[in-house]
C-alpha cells in the first residue's frame, strides 16, 4: 500500500474550491505535491513498478560507484539503482488512492499539522533518477476547514513541508489503538474511586465491630 512517513515534500500548489453534497456547499481543497525519495516508494504503489523503471548497473556504468554510495545510504538492498530507460523523464500513474489520512505541518518540530480525511490521492506521475532516487509529484484532494485553509496559505508560500500519506487500513489501525488507549485511560480514572468505595466499606465494618 502507498504509504509515506513524515518525509520531507514541497506544497507546490493550492486550489480551493466548492462541493455540492445534496443542497450543503462544503470548502475543500487541492493540494499539489513533490516529493524526492528511494525509488522503494514505488512499492507501494505496485509491486512490479520499480523493476520495471530500475535495473542493478552494469558493469562500466558511468557512475557505477555513486550509485552504489547512493543505493546504500537510502537502504536499497537489491541493487536497482540504474535507470532502464534513460529516454523516459516521467511516467504518469493512472491508479487513484481514496480514504487516505493525509497530514501536512512545517519543517519546525513546533509547526501545527493539518491532517486531511478522506482524501483522494491522485495524478501520481513519477520520475525515476539514476542512483535509486525517484521523484513523485502528486495531488491530494479533501474537505478543509476554514482555519486549516488558511495554515496551508502559509505552508504554500514557505513551500517546504513535512509530509505523511496514510493509507486507510492503517487510518483504522490507529483509531482502534485509540479506543483502547481511552479504555485504559478509563480504567484508570475509576481506580481512585473504587479504592475510596473500599476504605469506606472498612471503616463501617470497624464501626460495626466496635458497636458489638
Amino acid at each position: 500500500m502507498f504509504e509515506i512517513q513524515n518525509h520531507d515534500a514541497a506544497l507546490t500548489n493550492i486550489n480551493q474550491r466548492i462541493e455540492r453534497h445534496g443542497d450543503e456547499r462544503v470548502l475543500a481543497v487541492d493540494l499539489s505535491l513533490l516529493l524526492a525519495g528511494p525509488n522503494t516508494i514505488l512499492d507501494g504503489i505496485h509491486p512490479d513498478l520499480r523493476a520495471s523503471l530500475y535495473r542493478a548497473p552494469a558493469s562500466g556504468d558511468q557512475g557505477d560507484f555513486v550509485n552504489d554510495q547512493k543505493a546504500k545510504e537510502s537502504g536499497i538492498d537489491d541493487g536497482l539503482v540504474a535507470r532502464r530507460i534513460s529516454c523516459v523523464s516521467s511516467f504518469p500513474i493512472a491508479q487513484v488512492f481514496e480514504n487516505y489520512e493525509v497530514t501536512v505541518r512545517g519543517q519546525l518540530k513546533r509547526s501545527k499539522s493539518i491532517k486531511l480525511i478522506d482524501a483522494k490521492i491522485k495524478g501520481l506521475v513519477v520520475r525515476a533518477l539514476d542512483g535509486g532516487t525517484v521523484e513523485v509529484s502528486l495531488k491530494a484532494s479533501a474537505e478543509v476547514e476554514p482555519d486549516d485553509l488558511a495554515t496551508l496559505g502559509k505552508l504554500h508560500l514557505i513551500g517546504d513541508i513535512r509530509l505523511t500519506l496514510t493509507p486507510p487500513d492503517s487510518v483504522s489501525a490507529g483509531a482502534e489503538d485509540d479506543d483502547d488507549e481511552e479504555d485504559e485511560d478509563g480504567d484508570e480514572s475509576d481506580e481512585p474511586q473504587r479504592r475510596g468505595d473500599l476504605l469506606e466499606e472498612q471503616e463501617r465494618e470497624e464501626e460495626r465491630a466496635r458497636a458489638a
